[in-house]
């Protein structure tokens, strides 16, 4: 059923089957769906060996038309993630065309702010939140359009790029009018770590930096990032604890009541590491 290496951990299960590449942690991995949002049977599943979330998104992968090699003007129907792969590619190049517009030539975002934008405003497909799949989900580019738009007027979604962490808690304070749910996203470029080997699931951490997210709602709530078990791929996201596997962060709070929530980006440990931050179902109380 699945095409999985043989020095796959857990093999014909479809998980743990990411190639050596797939597993960087500042790059943007792309899975491969079908028009129904149905995942294809020749894309690659998380975790990796260290547990964090690949890959990242999904787009459709599955009997795309595309050009063809035969000739200069020949097209053809293919499938596989190097079709899922230049749908994300072009998104973001227009995404990237869009913050430009808005902001002006001269502001360039970040790719920590273009791998958050991409993520924060995908699609949820899957089990509920991030899973070794989907990822966070189906990439959807008038989603992100609309929050980049928004964020620019001030008007239900907030865009922090390159804020600078530098050892001390920070906190960002934002408000709910209980209408729609409240999510933040954190996404930083983390610096390389000690090279692995290649042995089969070396899972040594790769994270160097770890920044953690968290929201305290109006009533005194704290609300926590998803994060997920390696050991058992296939449960659901669970959001009871800190995050110290991935550079990228999320809480989403389903239900917000109206008032005042406080966004928090601290870290155990003392370093200076710069961070996009996004949050969208922001509203006056």
């Amino acid at each position: 059923m699945y095409s999985t290496p043989s020095i796959d951990g857990n093999e014909k299960t479809g998980y743990d089957t990411l190639p050596i590449q797939k597993n960087a942690k500042n790059t943007l991995v792309v899975g491969a769906i079908n028009d129904r949002k149905q995942m294809t049977k020749f894309s690659s599943w998380g975790p990796t060996d260290d547990g964090r979330i690949k890959p990242d998104v999904v787009a459709n992968g599955f009997e795309v038309y595309s050009t063809s090699s035969a000739f200069d003007k020949a097209y053809t129907t293919k499938s596989g993630t190097s079709m899922a792969t230049p749908h994300v590619t072009g998104t973001a190049a227009l995404l990237h065309q869009h913050y430009t517009n808005l902001h002006g030539s001269e502001v360039k975002p970040s790719s920590a702010t273009m791998k958050g934008l991409l993520i924060h405003t995908a699609a949820d497909a899957g089990n509920p939140g991030p899973d070794y799949s989907y990822g966070w989900g189906v990439v959807d580019g008038a989603a992100g359009a609309n929050f980049l738009s928004d964020s620019k007027a001030e008007d239900g979604s907030l865009l922090r790029q390159d804020e600078s962490y530098t050892g001390s808690k920070q906190k960002i304070e934002v408000k709910s009018d209980g209408s729609e749910p409240l999510k933040t996203t954190i996404v930083w470029t983390d610096p390389a770590g000690k090279a692995h080997g290649n042995g089969l699931d070396d899972d040594t951490p790769a994270l160097v930096n770890d920044l953690d997210l968290w929201i305290v709602g109006p009533d005194g709530q704290t609300y926590y990032p998803w994060s997920l078990n390696p050991g058992k791929p296939s449960d659901d996201a669970v959001r009871n604890q800190k995050n110290s596997v991935d550079n990228v962060e999320q809480v989403l709070i389903d239900n917000p009541v109206a008032g005042t929530y406080t966004i928090h980006v601290d870290s155990d440990k003392s370093f200076r590491q710069k961070y996009s931050l996004f949050a969208s179902g922001l509203g006056n109380e």
